[in-house]
C-alpha cells in the first residue's frame, strides 16, 4: 500500500541520517542523505569537475547510480534484515 511504502520510505531516511551515517564513514563525495547536499549540488559539483578537466584538455570519466524505486521494489523481509545488521531498532 502507499501509505505503508511511504511510512517505511520516511522512516529509513530517518534512521539513515540520523543513525547510520553517524556510524560509518562515508565518501566526501556522497550527496544523498547529507544536509545541505542534494542531486542539485551533485551536479553542480559535476560540472565544476568537468570544466576543470576541460580547461587542463584532460577528460573526465563518470559513472551515475541512481536505483529509481528501489524502496519500492525492496521486499519488507529485505529491509528487515538490513535494519538489523545496521542495528537499528
Amino acid at each position: 500500500s502507499l501509505s505503508l511504502s511511504l511510512s517505511l520510505s520516511l522512516s529509513l531516511s530517518l534512521s539513515i541520517k540520523t543513525d547510520i551515517l553517524k556510524q560509518y564513514h562515508i565518501s566526501t563525495n556522497q550527496h544523498s542523505f547529507i544536509s545541505g547536499r542534494s542531486t542539485d549540488t551533485a551536479l553542480h559539483y559535476l560540472e565544476s569537475q568537468i570544466q576543470k578537466a576541460k580547461g587542463r584538455g584532460n577528460y573526465l570519466l563518470c559513472a551515475f547510480l541512481d536505483i529509481e524505486g528501489a524502496f519500492d521494489r525492496t521486499s519488507i523481509n529485505s529491509v528487515q534484515k538490513a535494519l538489523t545488521r545496521f542495528y537499528v531498532d
